[in-house]
């Protein structure tokens, strides 16, 4: 099965920190990979290190039906 060509697929990405070198360069390598592929739309959030931020934001990505959630 092919995906329609004209559907956005929306990818959820929870980043464990924009505190963190490393955490920022893997969101920007998203970002870039996203970007390079007209289909595809990035919502980002910071965990911040932060439990409940996490399952919030994860939450939120549930509730927003993403096609993909990465939790980082």
């Amino acid at each position: 099965m092919s995906p329609a060509p004209d559907k956005i697929y929306t990818i959820g990405f929870c980043n464990l920190s924009e505190q963190h070198p490393f955490a920022i360069s893997v969101r920007t390598g998203l970002e870039a990979a996203v970007a390079a592929h007209p289909n595809l739309r990035l919502i980002s959030r910071d965990n911040d290190y932060n439990t409940d931020r996490a399952m919030a934001n994860a939450r939120e990505f549930a509730d927003a039906k993403v096609d993909l959630g990465i939790i980082y």
